[in-house]
């Protein structure tokens, strides 16, 4: 078992091929008393593919939102919940197929199409230097056949997995060409 200390301080020296992270189940505490103190207690760990060692970096992640009406939801976004810069990619019709807009320096990404009915409608778009080596990374953790890295004709390249509750996490190297 690591403690709480020994997981935010990093992998222990006799680990050499997997990081070690908490189980989202692992975790114990209580509150107590009228001041809620909280007892820490040991987290168990668990192993994970560590990107670090496979020299590799994971640079940020971009929430990616699909609707059937993207100029809609960027206005209402930009109205109500203060985000800017909106960046739109527009069909023939004028009609918003994909667009950025950014919450602080957040870029979001919207989808003017391709709703789902099971209500799946986010994807995540996780940025990483070396796109190929973090999908065999992927692959090999997942023991899963996954369509291999594309080049986009939007600019990145990319592979996608979705994950055992139906999520998409879409890796990227590179960002996309604004539209001209």
């Amino acid at each position: 078992m690591l403690s709480q200390v020994q997981m935010t301080k990093g992998r222990r020296a006799s680990d050499t091929h997997d990081c070690h992270w908490p189980h989202p189940s692992a975790t114990h505490g209580s509150l107590e008393g009228e001041h809620q103190s909280v007892r820490a207690e040991p987290l168990e760990a668990v192993s994970a593919p560590c990107p670090e060692e496979h020299g590799m970096a994971i640079e940020g992640v971009s929430p990616y939102l699909r609707y059937q009406d993207a100029d809609a939801a960027l206005e209402w976004m930009e109205r109500v919940l203060g985000f800017t810069d909106a960046v739109r990619w527009r069909d023939d019709s004028g009609r918003t197929f994909e667009a950025d807009i950014h919450a602080g320096a957040t870029k979001i990404g919207v989808s003017g199409g391709g709703v789902s009915d099971e209500g799946r409608n986010a994807l995540f778009i996780v940025h990483v230097d070396d796109v190929d080596a973090h999908f065999e990374l992927v692959r090999g953790a997942s023991g899963r056949e996954l369509d291999a890295p594309v080049d986009q004709p939007y600019g990145p390249r990319t592979f996608t997995i979705t994950d055992p509750w139906g999520y998409q996490w879409s890796f990227w190297q590179g960002e996309a060409t604004p539209p001209r």
